[in-house]
């Protein structure tokens, strides 16, 4: 998480990232194992993926420049 801000914040790529940005990128750029519940006690909300994260945020970012 604190690369995600320095990333965002301090390096100026995503300046007005917060804290519930920062959740849902993690979230929803997470790999899930098919038929396990999620979040669950194991995985929580599944296993970081850096790959789709990078998706998540250029699609946050794009919604954000037509608000």
């Amino acid at each position: 998480m604190a690369l995600l801000m320095e990333w965002g914040i301090t390096e100026g790529n995503f300046p007005t990232m917060n804290n519930a940005l920062m959740k849902k990128i993690i979230t929803q750029s997470a790999s899930r194992k098919p038929g396990e519940d999620y979040p669950n006690p194991n995985w929580g909300f599944g296993i970081v993926n850096l790959n789709d994260m990078g998706k998540v945020i250029n699609s946050i970012i794009h919604v954000q420049e037509y608000l």
